[in-house]
């Protein structure tokens, strides 16, 4: 069984070199039908998880090694980054930077063209304000 598991993660190292992390997890799975409670195996198929966006199933995966062991410190780093990546923030507050309209609109893609710039003003409903005061490049 061990020859086994060993040839599993040698493979699954050829793998994460070349970044296909979706290959790996069936593997994983192979390994963790031999040995399910091996917590490296575990926290090595969250961090693929995570690594694939998937960070609900990386947590999960890092909840199930860290009732294996509890105190093992890259199953709780990699749980919190994973908690951390799977957190957005999406203020209520304006905020407005001492800038021009138009590079406030661009702020989030500094390289954005002027169609792009425009084409956001519309999506916001902010357009027909901008034309009529004529304030595209005006101070905020």
């Amino acid at each position: 069984m061990q020859i086994f598991c060993l040839i599993f993660l040698t493979i699954i190292i050829l793998l994460f070199l070349k970044k296909l992390f979706r290959e790996a997890l069936p593997i994983y799975d192979e390994i963790l039908k031999l040995e399910p409670n091996n917590a490296d195996v575990i926290n090595n198929k969250g961090y693929a998880l995570s690594k694939m966006k998937n960070y609900d199933d990386a947590i999960s995966c890092y909840d199930k090694g860290l009732e294996i062991k509890p105190t093992e410190k890259c199953l709780l780093i990699n749980k919190i980054s994973s908690l951390r990546k799977s957190i957005s923030l999406v203020s209520q507050d304006v905020t407005l930077f001492d800038d021009t309209i138009k590079n406030n609109i661009a702020y989030a893609n500094l390289e954005a063209q002027d169609k792009d710039i425009v084409e956001a003003a519309k999506l916001s409903f902010a357009d027909e304000f901008i034309k009529q005061e004529n304030i595209m490049e005006s101070a905020a």
